[in-house]
């Protein structure tokens, strides 16, 4: 009968104690090198939904996850501002047990020594109005990514494209024009000073 308990309690509750949460990880890193030594290039991560539960996107697309970068300063994470605006998004639903593979644009990944990691925002619900009609109400929960650094961007990691710079081929330099100096437009005249 005492062995029967432990097993009859990891039959009844273990479920819930292993249960999965969504999770962010690093999927992919493309990476272009434009000269010598500058690079650049898109950082890929992947959100799981391991879970049956259904959440929810808010944005343009299922991929327009919502995220906010985070960066290490004095060894206190901050927020860095996103460029992020809300006109046309709509809410879409995250569905149990899939995936979504997103793009994190504003990376700094050619910044030398930034350690960051990307907080990403899924909703339980699908209306969103209570963020404004409740505020004290939290209706979305938030996962973080893994740490990473600046520097680890430059080096090989599986799964990374590399793509070289094509043996002949320059990077365009774009002249520095004064106002005096731009190219006249035919039909266009410049505004009275």
């Amino acid at each position: 009968m005492k062995a029967v308990l432990p097993l009859l309690f990891l039959a009844l509750f273990g479920r819930f104690a292993t249960a999965e949460e969504p999770a962010v990880t690093h999927y992919q890193s493309i990476k272009q090198n434009f000269e010598k030594d500058v690079m650049s290039g898109e950082l890929i991560l992947k959100v799981n939904n391991p879970t049956d539960r259904t959440f929810y996107v808010l944005g343009f697309s299922i991929t327009d996850i919502p995220y906010q970068l985070e960066v290490l300063k004095d060894g206190k994470w901050s927020v860095m501002p996103s460029r992020r605006c809300g006109t046309g998004m709509s809410v879409r639903p995250f569905l149990p047990h899939s995936y979504i593979v997103f793009t994190v644009d504003e990376a700094p990944l050619n910044d030398p020594d930034i350690t960051f990691r990307v907080r990403v925002y899924l909703y339980t619900e699908s209306d969103i109005h209570s963020l404004y009609t409740e505020p004290n109400r939290k209706p979305w929960v938030d996962f973080v990514s893994p740490t990473f650094s600046s520097n680890d961007f430059r080096q090989k990691r599986d799964g990374d494209i590399q793509f070289p710079r094509l043996p002949g081929v320059e990077p365009v330099k774009i002249p520095e024009l004064k106002p005096d100096e731009a190219p006249k437009v035919p039909g266009l005249e410049p505004l009275p000073k």
